[in-house]
This record gives C-alpha cells, sequence and structure tokens, in this order.
C-alpha cells in the first residue's frame, strides 16, 4: 500500500458494484498500490464488496449518478468530478448508459473500459475519442463472449 501523502500509481473508478464488478475490483486492486473506487447507486453495495476484499486501497462511493441513456451529451456533474479524478474509469453499468460516460471520458481525456459490445452509440464517438487521443476499450471477447466461458 502507498504512505500517507504519497499519490497512488494510477486511480481507477469502477462504476458499478453488481456481480461483475468482485473480480475486476480484486484484481485492480491487488498490487495496493493502484486507488480504486467502487461507485454504486444501491446503499451498501460499493460498500459490501469493498469491505468483502479488506483492502485499504478500494475506497467505496455511494452516488447516483442519475444517467441518461438517451441525452449523451449533457453534463452530469457528479459523473464529470468522478471522472476528472480518475486516471482510467471500467464502466460495469448497463450498456445504455456507456456513450453518456464515454462521452464524460473524451471531454476530460481519460480511458474508458467497459463490459460490453460497442453499440452504434459508441462507435459515433470513436473518431471523438481517436480525435482527443482517449483509448475507448469495448467487449471483444469471442461471441458469446470469453466471460460466459465457463
Amino acid at each position: 500500500a502507498y504512505s500517507a501523502g504519497q499519490r497512488p500509481h494510477s486511480r481507477v473508478t469502477v462504476l458499478g458494484a453488481g456481480l461483475c464488478a468482485g473480480p475486476a475490483v480484486e484484481l485492480l486492486s491487488r498490487d495496493g498500490l493502484s486507488s480504486v473506487r467502487v461507485v454504486a447507486a444501491r446503499p451498501g453495495e460499493a460498500s459490501e464488496l469493498c469491505n468483502a476484499l479488506g483492502r485499504p486501497n478500494c475506497q467505496p462511493l455511494e452516488v447516483d449518478l442519475h444517467l441518461s441513456a438517451v441525452d449523451t451529451r449533457t453534463s452530469n456533474a457528479a459523473l464529470d468530478v468522478l471522472v476528472e479524478e480518475s486516471d482510467a474509469v471500467l464502466s460495469l453499468l448497463p450498456a445504455p448508459l456507456h456513450p453518456t460516460v464515454a462521452s464524460s471520458c473524451i471531454a476530460r481525456k481519460v480511458p474508458l473500459v467497459t463490459a460490453s459490445y460497442a453499440c452504434e452509440r459508441m462507435r459515433a464517438l470513436a473518431g471523438e475519442a481517436e480525435a482527443a487521443g482517449v483509448p475507448i476499450l469495448c467487449e471483444m471477447g469471442l461471441d458469446p463472449g470469453i466471460d460466459h466461458m465457463s
């Protein structure tokens, strides 16, 4: 773990604390050098995940982002602050919300990884992301996805 006053090697924000989040947060926080913020709207969900891991570099946040799956260009102050304070964002939110998250990441030049295939609205942001130099990585597994092969 990093000492008091020392900046972590990376600051990762994980949006969503559902079933898929556990393994991702475990991996991202494993080295103890990265700060991992887990954001969930459901009371207690992020805390439960972070407490189960018992790692001091995992920070639960209860924030209802009120994201819109329709209006991706309207700024969302809570989301924008979370993105601004991150070196990378992992969105495990429902796929229709990813374009809103992507727009915020592009505007703040913060890389984004999602667990969903690129929908038409995400593909429409590709040029803007490329021009800003912001990597956006969507699901790339085999159909139906490596994540489903167990």
